[in-house]
């Protein structure tokens, strides 16, 4: 009796598991089993790049593919793949608010930049294994295909950025060739009086057109920087930075030279605000550190750190 009744106890305690365990069971339709999806090799190319104000403000400048479909050969919850409508790629204009988009010329224009008075665009086109400037006339509705002037003609030149008055053109040259350094260079909108100005990569003009903005090659300590050259546009010689000569400085000089930076929203101020630089201190000293100094006399090391 006493046995039975246990087992009494254990048929009621399972019948309650049971229960709880097939009213608790997830209800609703039972979701389609999805394929794991294949490694994501290359990010899809977008529709969409280097989009430019028109100096006018009336439009912008773009490259644009037009996307006609995306492929799901692996189901949706996958990477899909883009199939563009390539017989329509090209340089296109669109209003401000987004409407009349139209094609003005067949072709990707890479890096381009208007023209202050919007008469002209720079852009870069891969020749070989080189890569040369070159402009082209607006006409305010398209392009004048018999006005493209090649502007440079030996290495490699990136990124043109016209001056604010449009009399120079600034460029990124990647590397360093027979014909020159790499870095930073300028010359006449007409693709004379090329000159190396600076290492650097990417130029911009500040809007008053005296300082020329750029990212320098800096390695050390993964650390971004940007660095300015002074232009003098009062003399086309003093345009050549490697060959200009320093006038005498005055007493104040370096105080003037110091506020008129703070008055252009100097960077390195800001940085100096959100970076602090002293944590890089033991690393600068034992970089530059000169094991040759056989005495303290003398003018004392500088501060790496200031420098």
């Amino acid at each position: 009796m006493k046995f039975g009744r246990k087992n009494k106890y254990l048929i009621i305690y399972l019948s309650l598991i049971l229960f709880c365990t097939i009213g608790c069971k997830k209800s609703g339709p039972v979701e389609p089993y999805k394929p794991p999806c294949p490694p994501i090799e290359i990010v899809p190319p977008s529709p969409y790049d280097s989009p430019i104000w028109h100096p006018s403000g009336d439009f912008i400048g773009f490259n644009h593919t037009p996307l006609r479909k995306i492929h799901y050969p692996y189901g949706e919850h996958c990477q899909g793949e883009y199939e563009f409508a390539s017989d329509s790629t090209g340089f296109w204009l669109i209003n401000p608010d987004g409407t009349n988009k139209r094609r003005i010329f067949p072709y990707r224009l890479h890096s381009p930049a208007w023209s202050p008075d919007g008469e002209w665009i720079a852009f870069m086109i891969p020749i070989g294994s080189e890569a040369h400037i070159f402009k082209m006339r607006f006409t305010g509705t398209t392009f004048d295909t018999t006005t493209v002037t090649q502007l440079t003609f030996e290495g490699r030149n990136f990124f043109p950025a016209w001056s604010p008055d449009g009399l120079w053109i600034a460029y990124d040259r990647s590397f360093a060739d027979a014909s020159g350094p790499g870095g930073i260079w300028i010359m006449k909108s007409d693709g004379e009086s090329r000159r190396f100005i600076t290492s650097g990569r990417m130029p911009v003009w500040h809007p008053q057109g005296s300082i020329l903005w750029a990212v320098p090659k800096i390695d050390l300590l993964n650390t971004f920087f940007c660095i300015f050259k002074k232009m003098n546009e009062s003399t086309e010689n003093n345009m050549n930075m490697q060959s200009k000569k320093n006038p005498p400085r005055g007493l104040f000089d370096e105080f003037d030279q110091l506020d008129k930076l703070s008055k252009l929203n100097d960077p390195l101020e800001r940085l100096i605000k959100r970076i602090d630089f002293e944590v890089f201190r033991d690393d600068l000293n034992t970089i530059y550190q000169n094991n040759d100094r056989k005495s303290n006399a003398g003018a004392k090391p500088y501060d790496y750190v200031m420098m």
